[in-house]
């Protein structure tokens, strides 16, 4: 499940990597990564139709969800 939204993310204008993996602290806590160009990339796919699609399954039996987003800048 995790594998199929993240090759949906990465196909996407924008995204640098994606990676999926368990909370250290709580194994039943995955945690969905993507990288992206800037902010604007990913704030243009959560408005797309693919952005539903790849999300659809975490929506459903999902009790908690959180999105953060992070911007940083090289030196």
């Amino acid at each position: 499940m995790c594998d199929l939204a993240l090759r949906t993310t990465i196909d996407q204008p924008g995204c640098t990597g994606t990676a999926w993996g368990f909370a250290k602290e709580n194994p039943r806590v995955f945690v969905l990564l993507a990288g992206w160009d800037v902010i604007k990339s990913r704030n243009r796919f959560t408005n797309t139709e693919a952005y539903g699609v790849s999300t659809l399954p975490f929506k459903q039996g999902i009790t908690v969800s959180e999105v953060t987003a992070y911007e940083f800048k090289q030196r």
